[in-house]
C-alpha cells in the first residue's frame, strides 16, 4: 500500500537495506535474531534482511531489544545509510 504521509518502522527499513546493499543470506536467521528479547516480534518478511544486517554489525539493536515496530527516525536511518555505504 502507498503511503507517502505514513511511517516507515525498523525493520522496513532494515528490509530495504537489506535488498539495497546486500543479497547474501544467512544459515539460521533466528539464531542472530534469539539475542534480542524482542527477536521473535521481527516480521517474517524481515528476518533474513535483521539477521543479515546484525551478522554485519550494521544493526546493533538498542539495549537487548531490536525494536522492530517502532518507527525509525532520519538520523537512525542515515546512520544506517552510512554504515551500509561503506561495508
Amino acid at each position: 500500500k502507498f503511503n507517502p504521509n505514513g511511517y516507515l518502522t525498523r525493520e522496513q527499513a532494515f528490509t530495504f537495506l537489506w535488498r539495497a546493499y546486500f543479497s547474501e543470506q544467512t544459515d539460521d536467521p533466528a539464531e542472530f535474531l534469539a539475542s534480542f528479547t524482542d527477536g521473535g516480534s521481527v516480521s517474517k518478511y524481515a528476518r533474513e534482511a535483521v539477521a543479515v544486517l546484525i551478522e554485519k554489525g550494521v544493526v546493533n539493536g538498542s539495549g537487548s531489544r531490536l525494536l522492530p515496530k517502532n518507527r525509525i527516525s532520519r538520523a537512525e536511518l542515515a546512520k544506517l545509510l552510512c554504515v551500509s555505504m561503506f561495508l
